[in-house]
């Protein structure tokens, strides 16, 4: 039996955010924090780059939180008989991790609504009817016990597409129909208007003031941004998700480029990291806080305290490709080039598209004084990013004039007899 996974569901809004910060910055130096912004802010929410790192918090129009664990279609085609006429269905799951043992029905109706309203495919939505009754939504639940072995109660609930949207209406009356509107407005890209809508909500939840300070962040106000996390966290002083955002400002504040490299602010980034212990001392198996744990303490220059973190997120998740090339960024800084090459050889095979990769081999190549090495990746680099359609942030990201130059030092840099 073979499934087609898909990435879990990522928040628009910190594309947006990784976009409006890179869009501003015209040079290299970009490509120096663009793994930083990344895990800063792409990973707030939840994103999957071979596998995800943590799990992703919805919050739906009811009010109500949910964990989500994994999001991934199936398509049970080997179940068909190969002579049959029949189409294969797909099943659209939702894993999440449970509160109780066995939720109770409502939970799993507000999940699906949810999904179907923010997440589930234009083009299923659009099908006729008589194809969608080959469509279905599962929700699958997990409940995590409280000794050792986790994940080992499990239940799930599943509806047919055709009568989902029979009992859209009337699973609508439970929403909270001002939220629904501001999370409408949020997952449509209408950013001014969602953060008008979270202001004006009277009994603000702690996801909502996680949301709006994302929103007030996309719409470029940091400082509003702050001042609502601070506001949030005086009412829920140990929720996680507000913690994250006050660490991800902090460090993000600690992070200046000065001559086209990076200075941090040590006071900030100290500030950080301890408000990213605290999440891990709460929970410990938080993927995302000890991802940019482990950033942090690279930019501390704190190396073998980075690359411990590293190497247990990647044996959590050995399919995350931007994990194994942070590893490999941490020991290139070090000098030890083999191990750098190692994972960055191993991010290449999750991952031989990105342009940030080959770009990392050309550059330790070129600091191990092996310039034909060197040459070959920063041709691969510059090849990679012609032949593919190259977008506004990809064009901050790799100013073709810097790649080139580099290129022409490892050249003059080679001995007479290998030019």
């Amino acid at each position: 039996m073979t499934s087609a996974r898909t990435s879990t569901i990522i928040s628009r809004i910190h594309y947006g955010i990784i976009a409006e910060l890179l869009y501003n910055e015209n040079n290299m130096k970009v490509f120096f924090i663009k793994f930083f912004l990344t895990l800063c802010l792409v990973f707030s929410f939840s994103v999957t780059c071979g596998a995800s790192l943590s799990s992703n918090t919805w919050m739906t129009s009811s009010g109500r939180t949910y964990d989500i664990r994994s999001v991934w279609q199936w398509s049970p085609q080997t179940l068909l008989d190969q002579n049959s006429a029949q189409k294969a269905g797909t099943v659209f799951v939702i894993q999440y991790e449970a509160q109780r043992r066995k939720p109770k029905v409502r939970e799993y109706q507000d999940i699906i609504a949810h999904y179907y309203e923010f997440s589930l495919p234009h083009e299923v939505k659009s099908l006729s009817p008589e194809e969608k009754k080959r469509y279905f939504l599962m929700v699958e639940t997990v409940h995590s016990s409280a000794g050792e072995k986790k994940q080992e109660a499990k239940n799930s609930f599943y509806m047919s597409l055709v009568d989902v949207e029979k009992n859209m209406d009337s699973w609508k009356k439970s929403f909270d129909q001002q939220r629904y509107l501001v999370l409408k407005a949020l997952y449509e890209g209408r950013f001014t208007e969602a953060e008008s809508g979270f202001v004006s909500l009277r009994k603000k939840t702690a996801w909502d003031y996680t949301y709006l300070t994302k929103t007030l962040l996309q719409n470029g106000n940091s400082a509003s941004a702050e001042k609502i996390v601070m506001e949030g966290l005086d009412r829920y002083p140990d929720n996680v998700d507000l913690l994250h955002q006050k660490a991800t400002l902090l460090t993000l504040e600690g992070t200046h480029v000065t001559g086209g490299k990076l200075e941090y602010d040590r006071q900030k980034l100290q500030e950080a990291r301890a408000l990213f212990e605290k999440i891990l001392k709460a929970e410990k198996n938080d993927d995302l806080a000890r991802f940019h744990l482990a950033a942090v303490f690279a930019a501390l220059e704190d190396y073998e305290k980075a690359q411990k973190n590293y190497e247990f997120l990647i044996s959590r998740d050995p399919a995350s490709w931007i994990t194994q090339s942070k590893l490999a960024e941490v020991y290139r800084k070090q000098k030890k080039f083999d191990e750098s090459l190692r994972y960055y050889t191993q991010a290449l095979q999750i991952n031989s598209q990105e342009p940030s990769l080959y770009w990392g081999v050309a550059q330790t190549y070129h600091e191990k004084k092996e310039y034909p090495n060197a040459i070959r990746y920063y041709h691969y680099t510059l090849g990679l990013l012609t032949m593919r359609s190259i977008g506004s942030v990809e064009r901050s990201n790799f100013e073709f004039s810097k790649i080139q130059d580099q290129l022409k030092r490892a050249k003059k840099s080679r001995p007479l007899k290998e030019q």
